[in-house]
């Protein structure tokens, strides 16, 4: 192995692979260290029993083929992968037996009772979102407050946000919420990938293979050793051996989340005080099931529900690469804690 890269990378999730797959194909020599047994960190499956239980996401790419996501992996990576669009933008299912079933990004809606607060949320999402840099570091909930002011409109985001991105109202800002639904306007719904995350996971492996990019997993990255100010190498742990070594590079890149990433560096001065959010907490479990309970391949959205969020039934697309058995599909549920 060399001691010395263009490029060393920290964490081997989905933002690491992509990295040293994209990088790797620019010609940079790559080097990329991941701790755990496995790559693709909360973006991979773990076969267990028969049944492909996701880590982290939920078999699930957003926008399809048309997000940031899907064109890297197809248009410029050029991977055999296929991605299904789901039946739905989404479904929303209430206590009261509602079920609002979102075929295009307005329908969302329809998912508000209210009719008199069906058209203030429209009007404040189009008025505000051509404004929304002046949204930065307002929290989401108090914009809610101040503008809306309806509790079903609460639950309909913390549903949303609880079940795509682990967070609830008040540790996002408006301002990301609204690029987020930008990108749900502009790009559609979400899409499966044939074989799930793990699919696009062994691609990704196989395509810094090709390009002779360097992964070692069972890799622990400790410090990251600097030189006025410059990150200059990486002293790494060999689990295997376990032996230190370190790894020179001109880029060094953190797929390992910002509270990691400062705890690298020496003598850093940041505290979780100066971090404006928590990091995002969920979690999820699966359901082997006989037969179909959702009936389509869509995010099912629960906004009654103060921890489970959302269910999705990826297998009723990606039924030879996802069921476990021939008679079997899965559900995946996501929770947030």
């Amino acid at each position: 192995m060399n001691d010395s890269y263009d490029v060393f990378i920290a964490g081997g999730g989905l933002g690491g692979l992509l990295s040293a797959s994209l990088l790797s194909k620019m010609g940079y020599s790559v080097f990329l260290a991941e701790k755990l047994p496995f790559y693709g960190g909360r973006f991979t499956s773990i076969n267990h029993d028969g049944v492909m239980v996701p880590t982290g996401a939920v078999h699930m790419i957003p926008h399809g083929p048309r997000g940031m996501v899907g064109r890297l992996l197809l248009n410029y990576l050029g991977l055999n992968i296929k991605i299904i669009d789901t039946d739905y933008f989404a479904s929303w299912l209430w206590k009261d037996g509602r079920v609002i079933k979102q075929k295009s990004f307005w329908s969302i809606i329809k998912a508000v009772p209210k009719l008199s607060q069906r058209w203030s949320l429209i009007r404040h999402i189009v008025r505000d979102n051509r404004r929304k840099n002046r949204f930065k570091g307002v929290i989401f909930q108090d914009y809610l407050n101040q503008t809306v002011n309806d509790d079903q409109i609460d639950k309909l985001f913390e549903a949303f946000l609880g079940f795509a991105l682990s967070i609830n109202n008040q540790d996002i800002d408006t301002f990301h919420v609204f690029n987020v639904l930008s990108k749900h306007y502009h790009y559609g719904r979400p899409g499966i990938p044939i074989g799930g995350c793990k699919g696009i996971i062994d691609n990704l492996i196989r395509e810094i293979h090709r390009n002779k990019g360097n992964l070692m997993n069972y890799c622990v990255v400790k410090e990251f050793i600097t030189d006025d100010d410059s990150i200059t190498s990486a002293l790494c742990f060999d689990r295997r051996k376990n032996i230190d070594f370190s790894v020179k590079a001109k880029i060094f890149i953190s797929n390992i989340g910002p509270f990691e990433t400062m705890r690298l560096l020496p003598n850093n001065s940041l505290s979780n005080e100066k971090m404006p959010y928590s990091p995002a907490i969920g979690g999820g479990f699966v359901f082997r099931t006989p037969t179909s309970v959702l009936n389509q391949s869509g995010v099912v959205f629960l906004p009654d529900n103060y921890r489970l969020k959302g269910v999705v039934e990826p297998t009723s697309v990606s039924y030879t690469h996802l069921r476990a058995h021939e008679t079997s599909l899965h559900l995946v549920c996501r929770l947030l804690l």
